[in-house]
Parts: structure tokens; C-alpha cells; sequence
């Protein structure tokens, strides 16, 4: 393996008809087995951080509620608040469980 370097500037010599090569840029494969896990943990707080986020809403909507009822609001707008606020923290639920499977399964596949 020879090298050609332009003696006046330390750079590759391109004309020369040789091959040129970057030692440098030459990496030997290393497989990473930390990252896929590592990845997935990240993933996985963020997930959490983002369900809790949309679990407050419900909660919140549960204390709305609870004071609207101290205050004698209807009891159809009660009932249909209180759907709003299951309906929420279900699809919340749902999509949670949705997200770490996939990415469960994403990282399971890059091992």
C-alpha cells in the first residue's frame, strides 16, 4: 500500500495516478451493542415524561369536574366531562403502550 502525498503541502498528491488513500478516514467496524439499549431508555423517559403530561390533563379535567359539580352544574355536562376525561386517559393509555412496543421492538431489531 503506498501513499502519495504532495511534498509542499503535507495533502494527498491527486494527479500523480495513484490511489489515494486517508488513513484517517479508515475506521475498523466496532458494533455499538450499548446504543440500541441506550436508545431505548431515552425513549422510554421521554414516553413517560409525555404520558404524564397527558395524564395531568386528565386529572386536571377530574378536578374541574369535581368543582363543577360543588358549583350545581348539570348533570349532562357532568356526565359528559367525565366522559371527555376516561376517553382521554384511555387513548393516552392506549398510545403509551402503542409507543414502547414499537419501540421495544425497534430496538430488539437493531441487536
Amino acid at each position: 500500500m503506498s501513499y502519495a502525498v504532495n511534498t509542499s503541502s503535507g495533502a494527498p498528491a491527486a494527479s500523480s495516478g495513484q490511489a489515494v488513500l486517508y488513513p484517517h478516514a479508515i475506521k475498523p467496524y466496532v458494533y455499538d451493542c450499548w446504543k440500541p439499549p441506550l436508545r431505548f431508555v431515552v425513549e422510554a423517559i421521554t414516553g413517560v415524561f409525555l404520558f404524564g403530561v397527558v395524564a395531568g390533563a386528565a386529572v386536571g379535567v377530574s378536578i374541574y369536574l369535581h368543582y363543577l359539580e360543588r358549583q350545581g352544574v348539570d348533570v349532562f355536562i357532568a356526565y359528559g366531562l367525565q366522559a371527555a376525561e376516561y376517553a382521554l386517559f384511555v387513548a393516552d393509555l392506549a398510545l403509551f403502550a402503542r409507543f414502547l412496543w414499537k419501540s421495544s421492538l425497534r430496538t430488539w431489531q437493531s441487536l
